[in-house]
């Protein structure tokens, strides 16, 4: 809903991801102007956290009409994983309130530290293979995690490998409307 858009805010970042990148890399003393070693590299990866719609609470007080308290109360479990799993490398988060469910997108420069082989210092370099990209299963492992983290909230996991595949809201608008 456009008209929601305007109650979306952020929690941690600035609202540039390019500049809260940028300040990433000078605080954690990477070169900024080529922070990855290899020119495919991942530099970030955007992780998406929400709950079916039915979880979510109305409150026909609130502007955006979802309950703020719960919304807060997610906001801050979803913090903490992160935290957790990832410390010092989500750049952004951000709260949006202007679809079906209220939902959060963080930002994660994937960032480790480790020793320089010439020098033998340590230093912080953006490796996404150690830390997301290592195994086929590491990302469902991830997934398990938070949901341990989450599952007191009365929340449930999804699909252990699922094949569904993500439809974009115009497809999936078309296709419910069909079905009516």
């Amino acid at each position: 809903d456009p008209t929601l858009t305007q109650y979306n805010y952020h929690v941690i970042g600035s609202g540039n991801t390019h500049q809260d990148f940028i300040d990433h890399c000078v605080n954690h003393g990477i070169n900024r102007e080529k922070p990855c070693r290899q020119k495919d590299q991942i530099y970030a990866f955007d992780a998406m956290f929400t709950a079916s719609p039915d979880f979510w609470q109305h409150d026909q007080n609130s502007p955006h009409g979802w309950n703020q308290n719960q919304i807060d109360g997610f906001v801050a479990w979803v913090q903490e994983f992160l935290n957790k799993e990832f410390p010092g490398q989500c750049i952004s988060l951000e709260v949006h309130v202007d679809e079906t469910s209220p939902h959060i997108h963080a930002m994660l420069v994937p960032t480790i530290q480790r020793e320089n082989k010439k020098t033998g210092e340590k230093e912080h370099v953006i490796s996404y293979k150690d830390v997301l990209g290592g195994s086929k299963f590491q990302m469902s492992d991830m997934q398990n995690s938070y949901h341990d983290h989450v599952k007191h909230l009365g929340l449930e996991r999804g699909t252990v490998g699922s094949k569904a595949k993500h439809q974009k809201p115009g497809q999936y608008y078309s296709k419910q409307a069909a079905e009516e």
